[in-house]
């Protein structure tokens, strides 16, 4: 090997050595991937450079870096590439050369090939711990054997390293906009709470929970109920077969509006619920096969719990296109665990308002009842001390003046029992 050989041998691993150091010092995607592409159109001497990954939606390849020697952007219009070669790099899993690819068998008759004008091309696939990220592809369309096996090898190299780069920087951006999520999530979580502990009527926070779910899922519209039993003598009873019932609160979309539903709980969908106590989602679902009597593209039945036991139930419809994802129906689930304290609250402080003014109605009816004939007891013993009945002797009057100071403590301690009240 010739000294000018392994000149420039050692300076391609200097660079090398130096470009892959650099790739070390950001975590940002974006920065990377263009870091990425300047480094190897500087290692290669490369016209341009492109930089396709993976779509993790649609796993489509998508160009997430496109750039030029003097390190500028490649607008979108301009990404013409030879996808042949790509995809070749791709499924062999090993690195593409063309020193002319005008001329070259593998590829000369592509319409890509011919129609850019492309001549020297090199390719490598983005490979990491077995999985394919995507690939890298560098071309010259003005001239022939600009790249040599040296160059190819240099890029695979460089490729794997990349790739490593690559992964941590993407690893780094969905963790960081995982928790971006998750805290936004937690603040939102936080507004809902208030909201739910600020109001103690039922009503309301089955309300205020249905609005949210709706809202935050662009659900057309949902219901949310609790199960009770109704008097076996209800009218109802007898139209439903059993008196086990979920007694919904309907909203359809209209602003404002909505309505009272009973469903029986043998409801094959309520049903399935109370066995397998988990969320359900439904598909084209009809009036008849609804929950709540709303026929929709995709219904989501999500079950509120207490303890383990199943008390109530949130439902969501969507109309045309619009989806429920898994993240739609975590947020719910999270959503009806906060809603089953908040009703639980407002269930005890009903009872509470219940008992108090039960006993507030005792109170008042005995204070009644005993109001009425000590009324009658001092009118009558005035009557007597003021001579009405005759003259009294000193005992009877004694006796009176006994009677008058226990009305009058009764009357202090029916004032006392009242002041409780």
């Amino acid at each position: 090997m010739s000294n000018q050989l392994i000149e420039r041998h050692e300076a391609r691993l200097a660079a090398l050595y130096e470009v892959s150091s650099q790739l070390g010092k950001t975590l940002d995607l974006g920065e990377v991937l263009n870091q990425v592409m300047d480094s190897i159109i500087q290692l290669t001497g490369a016209e341009r450079g492109f930089l396709m990954l993976y779509d993790n939606e649609n796993g489509r390849l998508q160009t997430r870096a496109a750039r030029n020697f003097d390190q500028e952007n490649i607008e979108e219009g301009a990404v013409n590439v030879s996808y042949t070669v790509i995809d070749r790099a791709i499924k062999s899993g090993e690195g593409i050369l063309s020193s002319n690819a005008q001329e070259d068998a593998r590829f000369s008759d592509q319409t890509s090939v011919v129609g850019y004008q492309l001549r020297s091309i090199m390719c490598a696939p983005l490979l990491v711990r077995g999985t394919t990220l995507g690939a890298v592809y560098v071309d010259n369309r003005l001239f022939s054997g600009v790249f040599e096996k040296d160059d190819l090898g240099l890029l695979v190299t460089f490729a794997n390293q990349a790739a490593i780069a690559i992964e941590n920087a993407r690893l780094f951006t969905q963790t960081d906009q995982a928790l971006a999520r998750r805290v936004e999530e937690l603040s939102l979580f936080q507004r809902i709470d208030q909201q739910l502990n600020r109001s103690l009527d039922l009503n309301q926070v089955l309300s205020l929970s249905l609005n949210w779910a709706i809202a935050l899922t662009n659900a057309a519209g949902g219901s949310i109920g609790l199960f009770e039993e109704l008097d076996t003598e209800d009218s109802e009873v007898a139209k439903m077969g059993t008196n086990q019932v979920l007694r919904l609160m309907v909203f359809r979309g209209e602003e404002d509006h909505s309505e009272s539903r009973l469903v029986p709980i043998n409801h094959p969908i309520v049903r399935q619920i109370m066995q397998e106590k988990r969320s359900v989602l439904t598909r084209d679902v009809s009036e008849e096969e609804s929950v709540d009597g709303t026929p929709a593209n995709v219904q989501l039945a999500v079950p509120i719990l207490q303890e383990g036991i199943i008390t109530g139930l949130i439902t969501l419809e969507t109309q045309q296109n619009v989806e429920i994802n898994r993240e739609d129906i975590a947020f719910v689930e999270r959503l009806a665990d906060r809603a089953a304290v908040a009703i639980k609250n407002a269930k005890l402080y009903e009872a509470i308002h219940a008992a108090n003014k039960a006993k507030s109605d005792f109170i008042s009816l005995v204070a009644h009842e005993l109001r009425v004939p000590m009324t009658s007891i001092k009118g009558y013993t005035d009557l007597m001390n003021a001579g009405l009945a005759g003259p009294l002797s000193d005992q009877q009057k004694q006796f009176l003046e006994v009677i008058r100071r226990n009305l009058t403590r009764m009357s202090s301690l029916i004032s006392d029992l009242s002041d409780i009240n």
